[in-house]
């Protein structure tokens, strides 16, 4: 181990021992960007920051993340941060420029259903840092949607405010009533049971104190010695404008050193707004209150209530602008605007300017934080994502599911459904035109050319075996950012479709839609329905990307070539045979000429087809149409696929 390493590691466990467990920012978690070979802005707007993705991942306990990963597993991670504050708070406070936080971050799986987390503090807020998080989850409970977390983790609330990407705290969350240090912000030992059903994640824990790992009372859910609470939170995270969350902190315990103990109470409601047509503005409020019946040792009880609303909006090219007013009454009230503006030099490397305005002063912030090893190299052209078990829908009834457009249901009574407006344009949809409208809007600069992934897009080739027509159809319509509007027509979007649906092998526009409307989708209780496409996305769901197994295709640089997906592989390997296999082997797997057997994984069907037209010069010649290099395409497909 090199000596620094040493250093820190040493350094940590001493801090560890040293000094009392306080509340932290949470912070960015590289190694699970470098685990899934996935962008810092899949789960992250301005890291610590969170898209609903992003926070559907934590709140599970980081079960969809793959336990077979890529090829960096990247366990551990490093988090830097300088700060400059005119106005420190603290007692004592720190200088007004202080190294804000370096700490130590480490997370992954103790085996396929067990999964771990540490934010280690060596240093916060310019002194000694403590233990933030060290939790354990069993994540197999529920037939597969729940997971069973136990050790010291943030309080379980809706939108995680320590995930803040302010400078300053939300005042509402960080606020302290009296001798009650209990917030929302802070960290505790303690029990959850939770579940994901679809878009909804909620949990049910029994909260202890935050001491030291080893200090009397600090694994404590009862008794007198220490706080203690029961929490409820719930919290709806979809790709819908609107989503919400519910928190309630019920039957909580503060020791009073003088007089009766404090029994306390927290209600919270959480909202979250995204203009459609604005998708980079994000609107977020929170309203709480809360009783407290003996927060100052007097006897007195106290009502208390507080609010913040927030707008976040993305400026492009690195640069966000976040607007707050925060609002809290009690014995110290405080209310006013907080402003910040973010740069990002990296998706891991971010300086922010802070204003804040309020009740109790003015006072400015300068903001200057790191989290990695982590580069663009580590980005995999088909990231290793997951899944979410809590998407699972067997047993469900399709009869209150006829607005899914890739439901095929077969049922005692079925009949031909009538083709709507939208399914009649996508099934004439010109892939050779979409093509040019792939190009023309720089398409590959997200999604790679062809669509063969690389960028901060998902990958489009073999995408048509997971999305229907529609539904690529609703995304460039309505697209998610950080894709752009490009406001094309219809007709356009059509060709766009036909065009990306020819990069998976075997699909076309016209085959999809015809199988959606061959028959009525009936109510069929109990039907199995795993892996349903069609409906709407869940932000606990991933991106859609290439199956795990298969390595990203290569397009090569081709044009689409007409009619490839139309190829006929049994007629395909009897040309084979005939005219490919004296050179190639009987099985594709080489003789005279290179193995070929695996073309089907590695390449495009276009760019397979035109290896074939462009071949070199053979004895005798190759006399193919447009039709027999299609159909030996299809049949190389179906060569190596298990």
């Amino acid at each position: 181990m090199r000596p620094i390493a040493f250093v820190i590691v040493a350094a940590s466990i001493l801090a560890c021992g040293a000094q009392a467990l306080r509340p932290h920012p949470a912070q960015a978690i590289p190694m699970f960007a470098k685990r899934t070979g996935a962008s810092c802005e899949l789960c992250h707007t301005v890291f610590p920051g969170m898209t609903n993705y992003g926070m559907m991942v934590m709140m599970s306990d980081f079960s969809p993340l793959p336990y077979h990963a890529a090829q960096d597993p990247g366990f551990f991670s490093v988090v830097l941060a300088e700060q400059y504050d005119s106005n420190p708070d603290g007692s004592p406070p720190p200088p007004k420029l202080f190294a804000d936080n370096i700490g130590i971050l480490s997370g992954g799986f103790l085996g396929p259903n067990v999964t771990y987390y540490l934010e280690q503090h060596i240093v916060d807020g310019g002194f000694i840092g403590g233990t933030d998080q060290l939790w354990l989850s069993y994540n197999q409970l529920l037939r597969g949607t729940g997971d069973l977390q136990a050790g010291k983790f943030h309080t379980p609330f809706p939108f995680m405010p320590a995930h803040r990407i302010t400078i300053a705290p939300y005042a509402t969350t960080s606020y302290t009533v009296g001798s009650n240090d209990f917030n929302e912000d802070d960290s505790h030992w303690g029990v959850t049971l939770a579940q994901m059903q679809g878009t909804l994640m909620y949990s049910l824990s029994a909260l202890g104190g935050n001491q030291l790992i080893c200090e009397p009372g600090c694994a404590q859910l009862g008794g007198t010695d220490t706080n203690h609470s029961l929490d409820f939170s719930g919290m709806n995270m979809s790709d819908s404008p609107f989503n919400y969350g519910l928190g309630i902190i019920y039957n909580g315990f503060t020791p009073s050193a003088a007089g009766p103990i404090d029994r306390f109470d927290r209600s919270a409601v959480y909202l979250q707004y995204t203009p459609p047509g604005l998708r980079r503005l994000q609107f977020q409020a929170l309203g709480q209150i809360g009783w407290d019946s003996n927060a100052n040792g007097d006897g007195i009880g106290l009502h208390t209530q507080g609010f913040f609303t927030e707008a976040q909006y993305d400026f492009t090219h690195g640069n966000w602008g976040v607007l707050r007013w925060d609002s809290q009454n009690g014995q110290s009230p405080v209310a006013g605007l907080t402003l910040d503006l973010i740069h990002q030099f990296t998706p891991n490397f971010k300086f922010t300017v802070e204003g804040r305005t309020l009740t109790t002063g003015t006072t400015m912030g300068l903001g200057l934080e790191w989290a990695g090893p982590w580069s663009r190299h580590n980005v995999l052209p088909s990231p290793v994502l997951g899944s979410m078990p809590g998407m699972n829908m067997s047993g469900m009834n399709t009869s209150t599911m006829s607005n899914m457009p890739a439901m095929n249901a077969m049922g005692p009574s079925a009949s031909p459904v009538p083709m709507s407006a939208l399914d009649t344009t996508l099934s004439r949809g010109d892939a050779s035109a979409g093509e040019n409208l792939f190009k023309a809007n720089n398409c590959a600069a997200c999604h790679g050319a062809a669509g063969a992934g690389g960028g901060i897009g998902p990958k489009l080739a073999g995408i048509a075996g997971q999305v229907s027509p529609n539904e690529m159809y609703e995304r460039i319509k309505h697209p998610m950012p950080p894709m752009p509007a490009f406001k094309l027509s219809d007709g356009d979007i059509a060709n766009l479709v036909a065009y990306v649906v020819t990069l998976t092998p075997g699909q076309t526009v016209a085959a999809e839609v015809a199988r959606a409307h061959s028959t009525q989708a009936n109510a069929t209780p109990g039907m199995n329905m795993n892996g349903m496409k069609g409906m709407q996305m869940s932000m606990a769901q991933p991106p859609p990307v290439y199956p795990q197994d298969q390595p990203p295709q290569d397009a090569g640089g081709f044009a689409y070539f007409a009619a490839v997906e139309t190829g006929d592989p049994a007629r395909g390997g009897h040309l084979y045979a005939q005219d490919c296999a004296r050179c190639h082997g009987a099985s594709a797997q080489g003789a005279s000429g290179p193995a070929i057997d695996d073309m089907g994984v590695h390449f495009t069907p276009s760019h397979i087809a035109w290896h074939i037209r462009d071949h070199d010069a053979v004895t005798p010649p190759l006399q193919l149409s447009d039709k027999d290099v299609s159909d030996i395409t299809a049949f190389l497909e179906t060569l190596g696929v298990k």
